[in-house]
């Protein structure tokens, strides 16, 4: 093989790599001197361009024009709460983060639903559930089967889009014939940490995050369609930051908005008479192009509340949010300083400890758990009410030992 035929193949290899393939690899029979020269020609970029076109690459300058003409970010228009204010911004990625059991898919299953409403197409990409949870819920919240078959795509992959080698899968290839069968309006991601661990990548890494980031929900959202991963928050909550678990890329990667859901009240199944609710409270952490922060009580979005009936249906609405009743804050203070020490005591294990009047106790506590102030979430158990401080109420000032 000459030095010219092994020029041309680097060149060859050169073009490979800046379609995302592989290095170049050194032949056996290549000497020291020419794989040097070659290889400085490779790493310099010094190689002649090919004579059939090339793809354009990231790198080459972005057209300012449509910017300079006033062309704006838009609004968000997916996922509604009660006085019309959008959460998912189109063809951008979002973030819902929260404990296990926070109503995250929920929320995402309404946003679903809205869309379909309007005849608009949905993808569910799916790491946590299966095909028949899924369904069941979106026929809990008013979807009939023709509306679900018609506009609402499910993917329950297992298996990763890209080999450990960064080389592409045939399931990348099943995932570009799917985001190129229809305009799809909004995506699901449900479950970072299992779509992560299916591609072999450390949730701990920023690099890997944001490669995770490019493979899958930056893919989808390139298409125009807005994106919404559904994360888990540490139990730890006194090491909960701002995003998921892992690293600090899985917020600062986002293009669009972040939320962070706090239980308020378990949501189950209506097996009596009576409706079953269940809420938990939003707020924004995080609003890149910043249309909703703007309209929101300082950080908080508002209450998801869903209810469910006895005839298996559900209905949920995301409330905004009002401002709670005054109270006395030194009563607060105090039973917040008591359940520092028996988070999940009875509101009358409350009464009984707490110093003070009961009726400003009870007061106290009824403006601790209004949604506006989430100091205390509220869970039923048996025929006791018991309550445990939330994050906000962790955050509160501690009171003096002599008010206790």
């Amino acid at each position: 093989m000459s030095a010219t035929d092994d020029l041309d193949r680097v060149r060859a290899e050169a073009k490979a790599v800046t379609n995302g393939k592989h290095l170049p690899v050194r032949p056996d029979d290549m000497t020291d001197a020419d794989w040097e020269r070659l290889e400085a020609i490779y790493s310099e970029g010094r190689y002649e361009a090919p004579d059939e076109e090339r793809e354009t690459t990231s790198w080459a300058p972005v057209d300012l024009t449509s910017a300079l003409q006033g062309d704006d970010i838009e609004p968000p228009i997916y996922l509604a709460r009660s006085d019309g204010l959008c959460m998912f911004y189109a063809g951008r990625v979002h973030s819902l983060n929260g404990e296990s059991e926070s109503l995250k898919s929920w929320a995402a299953l309404l946003g679903c639903k809205q869309a379909i409403d309007k005849g608009l197409d949905v993808l569910y990409v799916d790491y946590e559930d299966d095909a028949s949870g899924i369904v069941t819920r979106l026929r809990a919240l008013g979807l009939g089967a023709e509306e679900i078959l018609e506009h609402f795509v499910y993917l329950r992959p297992d298996e990763p889009l890209r080999t450990r080698h960064d080389e592409p899968t045939v399931g990348s290839v099943d995932l570009l014939a799917v985001l190129e069968s229809r305009r799809f309006a909004l995506a699901v991601v449900d479950g970072v940490t299992e779509a992560m661990t299916t591609e072999g990548l450390d949730l701990l890494s920023n690099s890997d995050i944001a490669s995770w980031m490019r493979r899958l929900p930056r893919r989808i959202a390139r298409t125009g369609a807005a994106v919404a991963v559904i994360d888990h928050l540490p139990k730890d909550r006194t090491n909960q930051g701002r995003g998921g678990v892992g690293g600090q890329h899985k917020l600062s990667g986002l293009d669009g908005a972040s939320y962070k859901f706090t239980l308020l009240k378990y949501f189950a199944r209506a097996f009596g008479s009576e409706p079953v609710e269940g809420r938990a409270f939003i707020t924004v952490e995080k609003d890149r192009p910043g249309y909703i922060r703007g309209r929101c009580l300082e950080d908080k979005l508002g209450t998801l509340a869903l209810t469910a009936y006895p005839d298996g249906g559900v209905c949920g609405t995301i409330d905004t949010p009002t401002e709670g009743e005054a109270t006395d804050k030194k009563v607060v203070e105090r039973i917040l300083a008591y359940l520092a020490t028996y988070d999940g005591a009875s509101k009358n294990a409350i009464e009984t400890g707490v110093t003070g009047n009961v009726a400003a106790i009870r007061t106290a506590l009824t403006w601790m758990t209004d949604p506006f102030q989430a100091l205390v979430r509220v869970e039923l158990k048996g025929c006791s009410h018991l309550h445990y401080l939330t994050d906000a109420g962790r955050a509160w000032p501690e009171p003096p030992e002599d008010e206790l």
